[in-house]
């Protein structure tokens, strides 16, 4: 699936998620697409990535991901591989436990309210997408150093594919 592709299967879930919870449908949708990759890595319609905690009550599946650390001290359920990268940070190769969903709009419901919950200062930018995505990279929404650079592109991008395909939003 390419972008114009993710964003046409993917829009009225986010921009739905966006109405009911305040959440820039761009952000969900960039978020999404890095974290499934391009929808391609999404078992259990599982759209953000969003970890099952010990609070979790719903399904959950083990999923192998990678993460970024300061040490090697980090505890998964799995560890595949630790390694430590030039600029000092270790990348940890896992299997952890992830949310489960019966559908895709529960999977951008479930992320909006954790969001809403865990992120409260970037609703503040709620207008603004791309200052939306600095603060939830700021705010360690991820532990990739680059994530939101990543996010920046994507929003541009999704940004131009919405005014090609005339969505509503």
């Amino acid at each position: 699936m390419n972008l114009l592709q993710f964003v046409e299967s993917f829009f009225s879930y986010a921009f739905n998620s966006q109405k009911t919870y305040g959440v820039p449908f761009e952000v969900a949708l960039a978020q999404s697409i890095l974290e499934t990759g391009y929808g391609k890595f999404a078992p259990g319609n599982m759209m953000f990535g969003v970890k099952a905690g010990s609070n979790w009550k719903g399904d959950k599946q083990l999923i192998k991901t990678t993460e970024y650390h300061d040490t090697d001290k980090v505890k998964y359920p799995e560890i595949i591989r630790i390694e430590k990268q030039p600029n000092g940070k270790y990348l940890y190769t896992v299997r952890d436990y992830f949310r489960k969903y019966p559908t895709p709009q529960e999977s951008f419901n479930d992320y909006a309210i954790m969001l809403t919950k865990n992120f409260k200062t970037a609703f503040q930018y709620s207008s603004d997408p791309f200052r939306f995505a600095k603060e939830l990279a700021l705010r360690g929404y991820a532990t990739d150093p680059n994530y939101y650079s990543k996010l920046e592109s994507l929003i541009k991008d999704i940004q131009a594919k919405k005014k090609l395909l005339k969505l509503q939003g």
